[in-house]
């Protein structure tokens, strides 16, 4: 349970964030919005190369932790920035470590589905 609050908490800041900004933005000007949609494709396009290099990390658990507080620390600092341009290098790298978490934590499910048949597996012959 603690994991799907976790999981709920995280998309709703993730996509909150982005929808705040859109409006925010548009107020400003729109090629602001559109800045910002571009960079946020970009970060999807860099996550790529850090995410294979850390596809080969086994234990993926204390990875994951330390994405969800980089990202949650960046949504903090956000605000700040916001009258700056650093405000798009701050949604560069939220993007990044966002698509990065995604992909390995889409990674670790079969492992953890596999754990959970061998721990249902071995408790039914238990039962017999």
């Amino acid at each position: 349970m603690p994991i799907l609050l976790n999981r709920l908490i995280s998309l709703t800041a993730q996509y909150g964030y982005t929808v705040a900004l859109n409006i925010i933005l548009a107020q400003i000007s729109i090629n602001s919005v559109m800045f910002l949609w571009c960079t946020k494709i970009i970060g999807s396009f860099l996550s790529v190369p850090v995410n294979t290099w850390l596809s080969h990390i086994h234990n993926k658990k204390p990875l994951l932790i330390t994405l969800e507080l980089v990202k949650a620390g960046m949504f903090l600092l956000l605000p700040l920035f916001f009258h700056h341009w650093i405000l798009f290098v701050g949604v560069l790298l939220i993007e990044i470590v966002g698509d990065v978490f995604g992909g390995n934590l889409v990674a670790l499910i079969p492992k953890l589905v596999k754990k959970l048949f061998e721990i249902f597996k071995s408790a039914s012959i238990e039962l017999k």
